[in-house]
């Protein structure tokens, strides 16, 4: 299938490249507004990354940094493994001092009124008709004794 020629010709069309009327409708595209352009004319260029950079655009008018790297450093793995390992120890250090402090907590001999607080709470303990299983192994005078012994009143 193939369009005629005439067809091509149309006048009508949007696409019409006439000079005149293009020049009315252009716009020249830009990142910022003209006006802003005229009201800020110090502005620097934005200069691209590669310029900023002597060895990869082989620069050498271009100062290395203040480290003496091309690049102001290596790529810094090493800076962050150390950084990381030593974010890891002290999260570590951290959480062995909180499970000695809580240990010591646990081990430490209960209060008077703390002890009493306890026994009379297990007095109050109702299973419903149900006892559970270590009920036989630890009578309850025997819990009270171990309950003293912990007060450190034995």
């Amino acid at each position: 299938m193939s369009i005629p020629v005439n067809d091509l010709d149309n006048d009508d069309s949007p696409s019409d490249s006439d000079d005149a009327a293009s020049l009315d409708d252009y716009r020249p595209i830009s990142p910022s507004d003209d006006s802003d352009a005229e009201s800020e004319p110090n502005d620097a260029p934005i200069e691209p990354v590669y310029l900023r950079h002597p060895v990869e655009n082989h620069n050498p008018s271009l100062p290395p940094a203040e480290n003496g790297h091309p690049f102001g450093g290596d790529d810094g793995g090493e800076d962050l493994d150390e950084e990381e390992e030593e974010m890891a120890r002290r999260r570590e250090e951290e959480v062995e001092r909180a499970f000695r402090e809580d240990e010591s907590r646990r081990n430490a001999p209960l209060t008077a009124e703390n002890a009493s607080r306890i026994v009379d709470a297990m007095r109050g303990v109702s299973f419903g008709g149900i006892a559970p299983d270590w009920v036989d192994r630890m009578p309850e005078d025997r819990l009270i004794d171990r309950l003293r012994r912990l007060r450190g009143s034995g």
